[in-house]
């Protein structure tokens, strides 16, 4: 195993540590975008929850939220179609500089990094789904703290207008 695919994997171990520490420790941010209640610990609050994001055009999207590390690191991998008003949410506990990747995925996405009050600070468009002959795949990373990344199928950022600075809602 190349040293890139060591420092990846102890990357993504160390963020996994810190997301199970900030949501054992701020258990209510997590509570609010799943609606669990408030008393909820990680442990207990999995599950398929799902939630609506309203982008600046005014168009809905019916979200999955992935808050825990399992939900985390799955995402949208496998999946051959998403359609135009459907997603994933990903959740963290505290506002910061969150990579995401494409591993297992199957096709394009649109990737919407949201800080704490829903507003976009930065947008990865149309990310390829990776090449069967990729040793490493690439990350992305907003430069500017978030605590939500939204995925959603390619082409829907430009088509809805979300860009650096616009405000989404979730409810």
């Amino acid at each position: 195993m190349n040293r890139f695919i060591s420092n990846l994997i102890l990357g993504f171990f160390v963020l996994a540590l810190m997301a199970v520490y900030g949501f054992a420790k701020q258990p209510t941010v997590y509570s609010m975008i799943t609606g669990q209640a408030k008393q909820t610990t990680t442990a207990s609050a999995g599950g398929d929850t799902t939630r609506r994001v309203i982008l600046p055009n005014g168009t809905t999207v019916a979200v999955r939220v992935a808050a825990t590390e399992e939900e985390r690191l799955k995402g949208l991998s496998g999946v051959e179609q998403l359609d135009s008003n459907a997603g994933m949410l990903f959740v963290f506990a505290e506002p910061g500089t969150y990579s995401m990747w494409m591993k297992g995925m199957k096709i394009p996405l649109d990737m919407v990094w949201l800080d704490q009050n829903g507003r976009v600070v930065y947008v990865a468009a149309k990310v390829p789904p990776p090449t069967v002959n990729e040793e490493t795949l690439p990350t992305y990373t907003s430069e500017k703290p978030a605590q939500y990344v939204l995925e959603l199928a390619a082409g829907t950022a430009e088509t809805s207008g979300i860009t650096d600075g616009a405000t989404l809602t979730i409810s």
